[in-house]
């Protein structure tokens, strides 16, 4: 009988799924952006315009951010394990290097970020950078907020028994 009753529930929950039109935009969106170049899958986000025009930018917020955790850094001795993440990255293509003359720095919103420090023996990065995508400048919206997350599958599910 619960077999029954869940193919039912996950039956609505595509049913649900599917009849929710702005998910099925902002998927075909993500669907479409999906490229594979030089050996590596490309995405693009996909975003909630409306809400990502209320993102400002927050040069100077991120800068001093920056100028915190690089003097934090140098006092540990480990500005460049630090910085050597980055360059790692950057060669793997996880992150992209950008040119932005300094006059337009303003026009964009920067992703502040700071370390963690991994003590686990077996972790093969002993520090990692985590990008802050909540950072808010005041009460402006955040690019989390802006971002489309995904459809949430819980509201269609009704109360699971767990046997």
């Amino acid at each position: 009988m619960w077999k029954e009753d869940w193919r039912k529930c996950s039956a609505l929950n595509r049913w649900a799924f599917r009849t929710e039109k702005r998910f099925q935009d902002m998927i075909r969106q993500f669907q479409e952006s999906i490229t594979f170049r030089d050996g590596k899958y490309h995405v693009q986000l996909p975003w909630h315009a409306d809400k990502l025009a209320l993102v400002p930018s927050n040069h100077a917020i991120a800068l001093h951010v920056l100028d915190h955790v690089a003097r934090s850094l140098e006092k540990k001795g480990l500005y460049q394990e630090y910085v050597n993440v980055f360059l790692q990255q950057l060669r793997e293509g996880i992150i992209e290097e950008i040119q932005v003359d300094p006059q337009n720095f303003m026009d964009y919103v920067w992703v502040p970020h700071w370390p963690i420090f991994q003590t686990d023996l077996a972790a093969t990065t002993k520090i990692m950078p985590v990008f802050n995508c909540s950072f808010k400048v005041g009460g402006s919206a955040s690019l989390n907020k802006a971002a489309y997350s995904g459809v949430n599958d819980r509201r269609y599910v009704g109360p699971v028994d767990v046997f």
